[in-house]
């Protein structure tokens, strides 16, 4: 599994599948990528490049002792979009992703964001 650093120098861990179009799933709060083990091979299959962050505090990412705020959440997943250089993108954001995501959006704007589908459950 790949890692990046963040804002702060937390090391958040990523994965990736597939190629072409890019889509970045930000999952909820408490759950590793894995939740997403049902969707991402359906969309490997129609021909995305799948990429699903390890929020800090979850899964393989560092533990740090701050940064679990949705500042921290938007600057972790503009990272790991810069360090990717991902275009184009599509967001599917589940719950704290969906916030994150959305903040995100309200710092940064559209300029790497075709798309985000938002969902709380």
């Amino acid at each position: 599994m790949p890692w990046f650093r963040s804002y702060d120098d937390t090391q958040l861990a990523y994965e990736e599948y597939g190629a072409g179009a890019p889509i970045l799933f930000a999952g909820s709060v408490m759950l590793s990528a894995d939740m997403w083990e049902y969707q991402i091979p359906r969309f490997v299959e129609q021909g995305y490049r799948c990429v699903i962050i390890e929020w800090r505090g979850h899964g393989r990412s560092d533990r740090p002792s701050a940064g679990y705020d949705f500042d921290a959440i938007a600057a972790d997943l503009a990272a790991l979009i810069e360090h990717l250089d991902l275009r184009d993108l599509t967001v599917i954001g589940q719950s704290m992703g969906a916030a994150g995501a959305a903040e995100l959006i309200a710092r940064q704007g559209t300029t790497r964001i075709r798309r985000v589908a938002f969902t709380r459950r």
